[in-house]
């Protein structure tokens, strides 16, 4: 019921929001100029594709970080369906409030596909989304001391560095910390679900005895980021827009992490209100920025669409074995 609540209230938070970005455009008579960055973005359908091919890279190194922390366990997978499970992970992540309601169902599957490695095989899947928002951290802090210029005052960029260093060493704890030792002495013979819990500590901890395996999977989760923003760029360049591509990156970076950390679906409503708020220091008109941020949302829901399509296949095929 409580997750019911909290889903329902992300929900009405995004609409919210995004009903918030309109009626502003309609007080301030900036919705033509909305209608006007739609038209242009159409009549340049190369940078769209452009934008949709970036965004696949960006799915495609989610897959691969999976893949190697798998692999690290010994958990057998093959490709194509890592690639089925992943961009229905991405379906839900895009429909249900909050950046891990697809983790959920990603893990899930993982624990049905090697039911005697199930707390393993969840903790593959934590621990990619766990070591993806240490790199988005490490983004963050980059941009914020690289390019402080873009954002107004000190106090976003003070509350950036500081959030995303808490993000960091709490990730490290978890890394480094032997919670496996702390544990079993806690209980010298686990059953039940303290056994799965202290299986799946020692699947985290695998992974902090393979610095190789972690450093590889942040590299890749950190290019990811780079994707996304990269996304976001082109479908400026779409728009015909002036700005320098590295100045939205950079923007668009902060946008993200903001919009990962939302309670709502895909992050609607706060990426587009904060979009306004950030891209103005680049110059960019209110119609504009609420163009590029829906504009990115649809790519998002674009990919989903075809998330959407694999889970329904999915249900069709099991559905078609238990009937045989």
């Amino acid at each position: 019921m409580k997750r019911r609540w909290l889903s329902w209230g992300g929900t009405l938070v995004g609409f919210g929001l995004l009903a918030w970005v309109f009626v502003r455009l309609a007080m301030t008579q900036k919705l033509a100029d909305l209608g006007k960055a739609f038209e242009t973005a159409w009549q340049h359908p190369g940078w769209l594709a452009a934008a949709m091919a970036v965004f696949a890279g960006s799915l495609a190194c989610g897959v691969a970080r999976w893949m190697i922390l798998l692999r690290a366990l010994s958990i057998p997978m093959q490709t194509g369906r890592a690639i089925r499970l992943y961009v229905v992970g991405h379906f839900f992540n895009a429909v249900v409030p909050g950046a891990t309601g697809g983790d959920a169902v990603k893990a899930a599957y993982a624990a049905t596909d090697h039911a005697t490695q199930r707390p393993e095989a969840v903790a593959s899947v934590v621990t990619e989304r766990i070591i993806g928002f240490m790199a988005l951290a490490a983004a963050v802090i980059l941009v914020m001391v690289g390019a402080s210029e873009l954002f107004d005052g000190t106090v976003a960029q003070t509350l950036g560095i500081a959030f995303s260093t808490a993000v960091l060493l709490g990730g490290a704890a978890i890394f480094c910390v032997d919670w496996e030792a702390w544990l079993w002495r806690r209980k010298a013979s686990p059953t039940g679900w303290l056994l799965a819990v202290a299986r799946w500590v020692r699947a985290v901890r695998a992974y902090a005895r393979k610095p190789s395996v972690f450093w590889s999977v942040f590299a890749i989760s950190f290019f990811n980021h780079v994707l996304t923003a990269l996304c976001a760029g082109v479908l400026a360049f779409s728009l015909g827009l002036s700005a320098h591509l590295l100045d939205v990156m950079c923007v668009m970076v902060m946008v993200t992490a903001v919009s990962a950390l939302a309670m709502t679906p895909g992050g609607a409503g706060v990426r587009e209100a904060l979009a306004i708020v950030l891209l103005r220091n680049l110059g960019i008109g209110e119609a504009e920025a609420v163009a590029v941020s829906l504009l990115m949302y649809a790519v998002i829901l674009a990919w989903a669409f075809v998330g959407g399509i694999v889970w329904m296949t999915m249900l069709w095929g099991g559905r078609m074995k238990n009937e045989e």
